[in-house]
């Protein structure tokens, strides 16, 4: 029987992601979304992309206790993986415009950490927590590193202390997390900008 284990990418990822071209190589972009719900992002110097579910969201609680935004959004809306668990998977109706959806249960519930379920290119099931690990330039120093995300509008939730080689940048669950990364890797300022992913894991 298999059995589901779920866990998060960590801040290491980051420092083991492929290198950034040579200094004399202009910088690659990438973008948010496409028109057949395929997201992508650039993993060091290779476009990863994802296909998203309309049907799924993953539901990121901090409590089994905790009440649930999703099923107060949809009614109908059935649980399909997770239970008890930090997080669960629900299943709903299909969804013509999740991007929309989405700004919607955030209106509602602004700390709602909700994101829809997406597809990994060899089919393993992901989601975005929040949340994007970033590795700047090198010689940029933390002061200017944490110039740049002020006047950039964004909050540092976690550094590494001890070499600087990598810092947490806080966003939403969900899309806010892959179009942060994207909008971060496409300023130039960064050797990696890589999403919090959430990634179902199967072992026997």
């Amino acid at each position: 029987m298999n059995i589901d284990k779920y866990f998060m990418l960590s801040v290491i990822l980051v420092l083991s992601i492929s290198p950034a071209s040579n200094a004399g190589e202009k910088n690659k972009t990438v973008a948010v979304e496409d028109k057949s719900s395929v997201y992508q992002w650039l993993s060091g110097t290779k476009v990863r992309q994802v296909t998203m579910s309309k049907q799924l969201f993953a539901e990121f609680t901090t409590s089994i206790n905790q009440k649930s935004v999703l099923s107060k959004t949809f009614p109908n809306a059935v649980r399909v993986k997770g239970k008890g668990a930090a997080v669960k998977i629900w299943q709903v109706e299909n969804i013509k415009d999740v991007p929309s959806t989405m700004r919607s249960i955030r209106s509602t519930d602004s700390d709602a950490k909700v994101s829809p379920v997406f597809y990994s290119e060899s089919g393993q099931m992901m989601a975005l927590p929040g949340n994007v690990l970033v590795q700047f330039n090198p010689g940029m120093s933390s002061s200017e590193i944490e110039k740049w995300c002020t006047e950039n509008g964004y909050q540092i939730a976690n550094a590494n202390r001890k070499n600087m080689s990598y810092y947490e940048i806080q966003t939403g669950a969900g899309l806010d997390a892959i179009e942060t990364a994207n909008a971060i890797y496409n300023s130039g300022m960064v050797r990696v900008a890589e999403p919090n992913w959430w990634i179902e894991m199967h072992t026997k």
